[in-house]
């Protein structure tokens, strides 16, 4: 560990453990609030560039390719394939890649067994009832396999 200017060794250094409260507001933005718009009426929105065509998830405001305003929002459809996953705890983390679009999401995949995930493997999306919808990601519940993966 190096030490600042004049210091010869750790235990000269004073330090000061205290909490600060903070107090803030988070804005989701347009295309994240479309985003969320879409997902309490259960649908997966995406941005697509009027210029290059190409559809991104989640959805942004300006294409990062062509520099482009998206004002298009696409929907897509709810069902993609496992990118890449992790297994914890007896739960499963996946990115979720839709074709044809763009990035992707990331949401916990509802398995089988243990062991059943693997790359490739295609997913649904799992809406919650439209009652419980709140306008967030959660509004999906998981995603499950899909029969025939």
């Amino acid at each position: 560990m190096s030490l600042p200017d004049g210091l010869r060794n750790t235990s000269q250094a004073k330090n000061w453990v205290d909490s600060l409260p903070l107090s803030y507001k988070y804005s989701a933005g347009v295309s994240g609030q479309r985003f969320a718009e879409g997902l309490k009426q259960g649908k997966i929105l995406g941005s697509k560039c009027s210029k290059c065509g190409e559809t991104f998830l989640p959805p942004s405001l300006y294409c990062p390719n062509c520099f482009v305003y998206s004002s298009e929002y696409v929907e897509i459809p709810p069902y993609g394939e496992i990118y890449s996953f992790a297994e914890a705890d007896g739960k499963a983390i996946a990115l979720i890649r839709f074709q044809g679009v763009t990035g992707g999401l990331i949401h916990v995949v509802k398995r089988p067994s243990a062991g059943k995930l693997k790359i490739g493997l295609r997913v649904s999306a799992v809406f919650r009832p439209a009652e419980q919808r709140k306008g967030d990601l959660t509004d999906i519940e998981f995603f499950e396999i899909r029969p025939h993966s």
